[in-house]
Formats: structure tokens, sequence, C-alpha cells
């Protein structure tokens, strides 16, 4: 089923960290892919900002550990909560919330009379100290979303399922070490094999790309069965999101059919079905509108 051919690649991974924003950009712009570099963290950064205020205020007491719990959506904020711990249920007991101000300040939003802080000047300028500090870097989960977005432009693989492991095509290696150089702090490896020696690789790979592919398009057909089941109608935007899914599905396989000199006819029967139960939804989207 899988023929031998002529192509590089490589096994990469990397060790993520918090690494300094403009470091980042500077790092994936270097390969033409800015964008990649997911916007500043607002709530990681208003949480790291909570914690110094709280840990300087000495909130946390022996056995009763603080918990931080994002506030409602419709707002950007961080509530600060003890946790009192039971043998039946665990008790949470509010402290103080921060968010943002219409200015975009870190700012206290309520206290707890139970709260000891004392939200002074001193409290205050800390606070938005620290936010305005960590909104210079990048988290480390906001960093391997980049570095994620890197190999999924680059066709790559992933090849553990517990693990950030990926086969990278050779011809994306350079981009991929590019980034590597430019970031500061952060590892990046990158090992390259040869396929054609390589059968385990090469047969894990192939797996790969079709379990990876099939995982995808079962969760958006599940996700599409539960909306139209319950009388849901998509909206232009969840449509719109579905289809350029798809486009990447079949650049996928397109690429890996000539890269791995097969046909994945059982992905692209998959595809043809999907595009067409929701390609169906479109246009009667597309008609309603037009009407």
């Amino acid at each position: 089923m899988i023929r031998k051919f002529d192509s590089s690649g490589a096994v990469v991974c990397w060790d993520s960290q918090r690494v300094l924003r403009q470091n980042a950009e500077s790092a994936f712009a270097s390969v033409g892919k800015p964008s990649l570099v997911p916007a500043v963290n607002h709530l990681a950064a208003l949480t790291d900002a909570a914690k110094a205020v709280a840990g300087d205020g000495g909130l946390a007491l022996p056995g009763l550990p603080l918990k931080y719990f994002t506030l409602d959506r419709s707002s950007t904020g961080i509530g600060v909560y003890r946790e009192i711990r039971g043998t039946q249920e665990n008790e949470y007991q509010f402290m103080f919330s921060v968010g943002l101000s219409e200015s975009g300040r870190a700012v206290f939003l309520k206290q707890s009379p139970a709260c000891p802080l004392y939200v002074g000047p001193d409290a205050i300028n800390q606070l938005e100290a620290v936010y305005r500090e960590s909104t210079r870097y990048l988290t480390a989960s906001d960093l391997t979303k980049a570095v994620n977005g890197l190999l999924a432009a680059c066709h790559g693989v992933l090849l553990r399922d517990n693990g950030s492991v990926y086969f990278l095509p050779g011809e994306f290696i350079e981009q991929y070490e590019t980034v590597a150089r430019e970031l500061v702090g952060p590892r990046l490896h990158c090992w390259q094999v040869d396929l054609t020696a390589n059968d385990k690789l090469l047969t894990t790979l192939h797996d790969n790309v079709q379990e990876s592919l099939i995982t995808r398009m079962e969760q958006r057909s599940a996700e599409w069965e539960e909306l139209t089941s319950r009388g849901g109608k998509a909206r232009s935007d969840g449509l719109q999101s579905r289809f350029e899914a798809m486009v990447e599905d079949a650049r996928q396989i397109e690429y890996y059919e000539e890269f791995l000199q097969v046909r994945l006819d059982a992905l692209r029967g998959a595809l043809e079905r999907q595009q067409a139960m929701i390609g169906m939804a479109h246009m009667e989207l597309w008609q309603a509108q037009t009407v």
C-alpha cells in the first residue's frame, strides 16, 4: 500500500515557555507568518497581576489555597477565592476580583468584607504594573499555539497523541529552523530523518495522516448533527469556518497523496460526504439571505 519515494523530512518538538512578545513576533515574521502569534492574553496577564497582589497581601493561608476563576464572558476579569476543602465538597470564599477599565487599565472590581487586603494606592499600582509587564510576554501555551499554527501551515503531522512531536516535510525544515534560531529562550528541536530507510516511521506517518483527518471530520460531523438534531440553524460565520476547515483538510489530503505516493480514497470519500452535507446548508443560507 505504501510505496518507496525520494523525500526528506524531520521529527520536531519544542520546549515551550514564556517568551517576550516582541521576540516571538520577530521570529515568526522572519518566515512571513507574524499573524500566527496570538493576540495579547489579557486574562493571563490579569491572573499574573491578581496572584502578585494576593501573594504580597498575605491572602494565602495554610490549608486555604487561593483559586483564580474567570468572570462572565461578557467581561474580561478574574475572581480570587480561598478554597475551603471538605470531606464531601469544597467551598470557595470570594476575596476580590480584577478586570479592565474602559481605558484598558487593570483595576479592582469588587472586594469581599472578609478579604484582609487593603486596596490602597500601593495595591492599585502593583496590579497595573504587573499586568502591563505580563502583556509584554507570550504565555507558554500561546507560544505552543503559534508553533502548532506554523506546523499546520507546513503540513506537519502529529506523531504522538500525548505530546507535541510532529513529522515535518523536508521542504519546510528551513522555516522551522529559522524560527528556532530567532526565538530567545524556548528551544525548538529538529531531527532530520530518511523516511526511505525508516519503514516504521513511514507507516506511522501514513496512519497518523489518515487518523488525524478522520478524527477532525468525525468531530465536525458530530457537531453538525447535534446542531441539526435540535433544530438549530447554522450561522454564516459558523458555516464559513467549517468551509475553511474542509479546505484545509482537502489541502492535507492532496499534499500527502503526492508525498506518500498513495491514494487516500477513504479520506476523499469522507470529505466529499461532509462537503455535500454542509455545502447544502450553506446554499440554503445564501438563498435565504438573497431573498
